[in-house]
């Protein structure tokens, strides 16, 4: 029984290389794209935190932390805030 399941494996091999290993190229491709998704997840959860996002990323986060939930408003709230900040310096 082990000696057929060896032959087996070395057909399968055998085919494997004459067709030009279809399925080491397609591990490959899944593993390219896992990585991927996983630098994008990283990158995301980076993007919780204003310490660690991306700059893009800050206009988001502000509104919600001070409460300001209107986007058509929000340079101006957030340009009094800091002005606010900045005159009881």
């Amino acid at each position: 029984m082990e000696t057929e399941d060896k032959e087996k494996r070395y057909v399968y091999r055998q085919q494997g290389l004459a067709k030009g290993e279809p399925l080491q190229t397609l591990h490959g491709v899944i593993e390219k794209e896992f990585k991927a998704i996983e630098q994008d997840i990283e990158s995301l959860y980076d993007n919780w935190f204003v310490e660690t996002c991306e700059e893009w990323v800050l206009p988001y986060l502000y509104p919600k932390t001070f409460g300001i939930e209107r986007l058509g408003g929000v340079l101006y709230e957030f340009e009094k805030i800091l002005k606010s900040l900045l005159s009881k310096v």
